[in-house]
């Protein structure tokens, strides 16, 4: 495994998160698709915390490219996905369970266990208020 990939990655992170809504640049989406590469090949070699990050580039649309909201958010769900299967990164559980909940890029499954445990009705997510982004 080489931990360049990821440490390029990070560094490349860094550069684009440094910029602020007071900076007066943007970070170049050419660096983000840069660090985005950097982060697939770390997380082709099953790096957890690579496949969170690229769940990430996806999901914000971040250095990918240009195609439906709808399509990334379903990548980012597949790399989540990667991740949470091996059941050692709890961001990536956070991160798609927040996707089932609200119905990003997967089907959306209400977790309200006390309505399944108290009706026989299937329980739905109507009406109940939407979270902000994942973490």
């Amino acid at each position: 495994m080489h931990a360049s990939n990821g440490h390029v990655g990070m560094f490349l992170d860094k550069s684009i998160l440094r910029f602020t809504s007071l900076s007066p640049m943007s970070p170049s989406n050419d660096t983000a698709r840069l660090a985005l590469t950097q982060w697939i090949r770390s997380a082709a070699q099953r790096n957890i915390d690579a496949l969170v990050k690229v769940g990430d580039y996806y999901y914000h649309g971040l250095g990918v490219p240009d195609e439906p909201e709808s399509l990334r958010w379903e990548k980012a769900a597949g790399y989540y996905q990667s991740a949470a299967d091996t059941q050692m990164s709890a961001l990536a559980m956070w991160n798609l369970g927040w996707m089932y909940e609200n119905g990003a890029g997967v089907p959306q499954v209400c977790f309200s266990i006390l309505n399944a445990l108290t009706t026989t009705s299937q329980p739905t997510c109507a009406g109940l208020p939407s979270r902000e982004t994942p973490l």
